[in-house]
Order: structure tokens, then sequence, then C-alpha cells
């Protein structure tokens, strides 16, 4: 191993660099960055390392992808800190491509590689449905070189199988991942109940919210249910109020987007004279959050109400 004596300035310098990061002063790193140059000192692989993940922990992808390239490629060859930090910027702003290209230099150079760029990499080609298949592609490349996936990385792919609503293929995904040892969270569950909520799959949604996220020793949350209760199917709507009340049980609030479902439900699938009904026992059982529902603050009301309306031919909040 090459040793490299630094300079104490340096040391003093990329301390500060790396501080500024911790802090996400992006700005000021780069400042310090420029200074050693003109103070006739070297930045080490620490200095560049910290200015990439400060700038990338901002979105300032361009400013990481600059700083890499100014490095030595003796320094780019002996550190995988700096590919990681790099990568990571590029998926905080969204530069999937970037990021898959970084990763595929990475694999081509046969480095010791972590969960830490995959991660990365899935998390930002999950963000948009065009590119869904291929963070289920990188988790398969995961898993042909033979790095354990996480809890990160299973979140990011039903993600990405949410966006599409591939809710056969989310699910599927928490099925094996005990094979895998992977320990499923709320936001992986969350997702793939969004995913079936999507495609109308009532009885999936069910299972995930009342059988497996118990099974996984996971308490549903808000989102666990808003996520259920937003089906597409307003066949659906004496469930959806089944729902409503367990929520009101477990003191969870439900979002504008869930009132606007239940109310769309039950104006399509009730008589008059039921619609009313359930309307007044919603407003008594719910007081509070109907008062903040209905006084502006949650424009999804809009469309709810605007079929409850028409239903009971009058104002119905």
């Amino acid at each position: 191993v090459m040793l490299i004596r630094l300079d104490p300035d340096t040391i003093l310098y990329s301390a500060a660099i790396t501080a500024c990061e911790k802090g996400g002063q992006w700005q000021l790193a780069q400042s310090l960055l420029l200074g050693m140059s003109s103070h006739s000192l070297v930045p080490s692989i620490v200095s560049y390392n910290a200015a990439i993940s400060a700038s990338g922990g901002v979105g300032h992808w361009q400013s990481a992808m600059s700083y890499m390239h100014q490095l030595p490629v003796e320094m780019v060859l002996s550190s995988d800190v700096t590919y990681h930090a790099a990568i990571s910027a590029c998926e905080k702003a969204g530069c999937w491509s970037r990021s898959l290209t970084l990763l595929q230099k990475l694999s081509r150079e046969q480095r010791n590689m972590n969960e830490i760029p995959f991660n990365a990499v899935i998390s930002a080609c999950a963000t948009s449905s065009k590119t869904w298949g291929l963070a289920i592609a990188v988790l398969a490349k995961m898993l042909q070189s033979g790095v354990q996936p996480t809890h990160v990385t299973l979140s990011a792919a039903v993600t990405a199988c949410e966006k599409t609503s591939r809710w056969q293929l989310a699910t599927k995904l928490l099925r094996v991942a005990p094979l895998k040892r992977l320990q499923a969270d709320c936001m992986s569950f969350n997702a793939a109940i969004g995913a079936c909520a999507r495609n109308n799959r009532w009885e999936a949604c069910l299972a995930l919210l009342r059988n497996k996220m118990p099974f996984n020793s996971l308490q549903p949350d808000e989102i666990s249910f808003n996520s259920a209760v937003c089906l597409n199917d307003t066949s659906e709507w004496q469930a959806q109020l089944q729902l409503l009340a367990t929520m009101r049980e477990a003191d969870l609030a439900p979002s504008g987007m869930c009132w606007a479902h239940v109310l769309t439900s039950i104006s399509k699938a009730s008589c008059r004279a039921t619609c009313r009904q359930i309307l007044e026992n919603l407003r008594e059982s719910w007081a509070d959050s109907w008062k903040a529902s209905t006084s502006g603050k949650l424009p999804f009301l809009s469309k709810g109400t605007h079929c409850l309306e028409q239903s009971l031919g009058v104002m119905a909040v």
C-alpha cells in the first residue's frame, strides 16, 4: 500500500469540507476545495469524497460529477467511496441513467461491491414508471453478484412496482423476501397495498393489511389504511367504511384523498336516503377530522363532495 504524507493544512481542509458535508453546506465545501488549490495544497481523496457527498446531498449532481472527473486516476481507482458518493448524488437528483452508468463501470472494474450503489440505482430507477423495469433488472444483478439486499432495496423495488400498478410482482417480492433473509418494512407493504388498490385488488389489499403486516410484526399506519381505502372500485364502499371504523379505533386520520374516495363510492353505490344517513354518521364519528377536511385545507375533497352533491341534490358539506 502506497502511503501519502499529507500536509497538516490539507488535513485541516479535509476535516472542514467533511464538516460542511455533514451540515449540508455544499457551497462552502466547494469554496474550501477551490481554496486548497489557491494555497498550493493538493486535495486528498477524503476532501473530494466529502465535496461530492455535499453536492449530491442537495441534488447538485453536476458538481459531484465534476469533482469526480478532477480526481487523479489513481485516486479514483483506489476508492469505492468516490463511486458510491457520485452514484448517490445522481440518485438524489433523479439522474437514473448516470447512476446506472457509474454502477456498470464499477461492475466492469470488478470491485468489491456492496448494497450502497445498488440501492441508490434501484431507488433512482423507481422514481419513474418508465424505468421500473431497470429497477427490477438491477435487483436481479445485485442478487447475481452475491450482494445481500436490505430493507431499503426491497422498499425501492416494491415502490417501482407501485408506480406502474404491477401488484402481482409487488406482492411476490414481499413473499420471497424472507427467503433472502429480508425483513420488509411498512414502506414496502404500503407500496404493495397502493399497487393492489390501483388495480382494484381488494382482497389482496386486505390480506396485506390485516394478515401479512401483523405476521411480520408491523403495525399498519395512516398510509397503509389510506392506500387501501383509495380503491378505484366504488362497489366496495361498505368495506371502505369498515376500514374507516378501524382507523377511528386506532386513532388514525384519513387523508383528503381518502375522504374523496369514500364519499365518491357511497354516492355512486347508495340510494339517496342511505347516502344521507352515512354522511351524517361520518360527520358525527369524525367530527374533528371532518371539520379540518371541510375547512378548505384539503382540496382533494372537492371531487368526492361534488359526487355527493349530485347524488343528494343538495350541498353535501
